[in-house]
């Protein structure tokens, strides 16, 4: 029902109210080689950096300030070094080598132990089930991801009340989607070849296909009945709400009587029951699930995240030892020069580079 309908026809009692959505592909599970960052948000983890720093910080101030006598600048680092590496023993949840003797620096420990013992608690129990769930991407949820998203394609049913209000708009979300069809990217279909469609374009490409929900579950309860398996997404957002009815010519004789029947067979639920008969097999897609659990063997194509973490930390640790290597001889190369030859060399060839 339109405006411009109402003006060259007589609209009965309404039968049913619909709504559009957007109907795609669904994608295939995927693993996510950095799920192991999952169990906790970004939040969550930044929550537990800044309370690790603060630990460190206080510890280490507060060790610091015990000292009656004044420390060289070295040994004062080393203080704060070593405070640092036993809060991260803790986060490791590892074995602390040292217990500070003061009250307050035990009872700052034991708060850290606790937070750290929940969160990881937490972290491990949550790690092990998310490692065996595979996700569905979507990328389209709205009719705004779906204009954003320039590699779809967009069908229509040529001649309805979307359409029409799409040529008529002057702003907003619906100028943008007649904006498509200058851009090579809108298809307009006949109502016979929608359902064509849906079965070649919008199941093997990337097509959307913007219908009525009544459409959509037809398309639904076929494709489930002939292949047994669900590969369609229907995207969340609902949008452009339309009245189906009975049109007759203005001043029609019959129009009453006709709605009097239409009233009655909506009271009783009637039309939805007959609909509800002829998608046998909707409810098993209507609400397919974004995710799947599988039992197989963990494999290297979904954890290579962590072993790439490993790697990095690895070689940094690889080159933070050399580092020390290195300067640990230009030291002692300054108490024996004869002790690190090797070293001289390095030495005055850094000073000529800078010289």
């Amino acid at each position: 029902m339109t405006e411009e309908r109402t003006k060259a026809a007589e609209f009965s009692y309404p039968i049913m109210i619909d709504y559009y959505k957007i109907l795609m592909k669904r994608g295939h599970a995927q693993l996510n080689p950095w799920g192991f960052l999952n169990p906790l948000q970004p939040l969550v983890w930044f929550g537990v950096w800044l309370t690790f720093c603060m630990a460190c910080i206080t510890l280490a101030l507060s060790r610091l300030v015990l000292q009656w006598e004044r420390l060289p600048i070295t040994s004062n680092i080393m203080v704060a070094l070593r405070c640092s590496w036993d809060q991260l023993v803790i986060l490791l949840q590892q074995t602390l080598q040292s217990i500070p003797n003061t009250l307050a620096s035990r009872a700052m420990i034991g708060l850290w132990l606790l937070t750290v013992m929940v969160i990881m608690r937490s972290y491990s129990s949550a790690l092990t089930s998310l490692l065996a769930v595979r996700y569905i991407p979507v990328k389209i949820n709205s009719l705004r991801d779906l204009i954003d998203e320039k590699e779809y394609g967009l069908i229509f049913e040529k001649s309805t009340a979307l359409t029409t209000y799409m040529k008529g708009s002057k702003k907003g979300i619906y100028l943008e989607l007649e904006e498509t069809k200058a851009q090579g990217r809108a298809q307009f279909l006949k109502s016979s070849e929608v359902l064509n469609a849906a079965r070649t374009l919008v199941k093997h490409e990337d097509y959307a296909l913007l219908v009525e929900i009544t459409t959509i579950k037809k398309i639904l309860s076929d494709d489930f009945s002939i292949t047994g398996s669900c590969d369609y997404y229907i995207a969340k957002e609902n949008f452009f709400p339309l009245i189906f009815c009975v049109i007759g010519r203005h001043g029609l004789h019959h129009m009453p009587f006709i709605n009097y029947i239409i009233q009655s067979m909506v009271e009783h639920d009637l039309y939805s029951n007959w609909l509800n008969e002829e998608f046998i097999n909707v409810t098993a897609c209507l609400k397919a699930p974004i995710s799947i659990t599988v039992k197989e063997p963990y494999s290297i194509v979904g954890l290579w995240g962590m072993f790439t973490l490993l790697f990095v930390g690895l070689m940094l640790a690889a080159l933070t030892f050399l580092a020390e290597l290195v300067v640990h001889a230009w030291i002692k190369n300054k108490e024996n020069p004869t002790l690190y030859p090797g070293v001289i060399f390095l030495r005055h060839q850094f000073f000529k580079l800078y010289r």
